[in-house]
């Protein structure tokens, strides 16, 4: 699932800049896990009847992810890394 909304748009001449933040969702039961996120993307749109809808690469900015799993760190794939625990996490003060 991927949710976007309320975008920041900045229009100077034939030109538009958006920036959409959005969150998604994606459940892997292949790998008994949800991983859920959030971030920012920015599209360069142009005006005019030939012009394309937008940016064919967006800037995309991750800001947010967490994976979630009923499985131990050792038991996920190799290619997933599991996030800290803060609880086992030094402190600085």
């Amino acid at each position: 699932m991927h949710l976007a909304g309320q975008p920041e748009i900045e229009i100077e001449g034939g030109t538009a800049t958006g920036t959409w933040a959005f969150q998604d969702t994606v459940i892997a039961t292949k790998y008994q896990m949800v991983v859920h996120g959030a971030a920012f993307y920015r599209d360069r749109y142009l005006r005019g009847p030939d012009a394309p809808g937008g940016s064919p690469t967006p800037d995309y900015r991750r800001t947010y992810e967490a994976t979630l799993s009923p499985r131990r760190p050792a038991q996920l794939p190799p290619d997933v890394e599991p996030l800290a625990d803060a609880a086992t996490q030094p402190t600085t003060g």
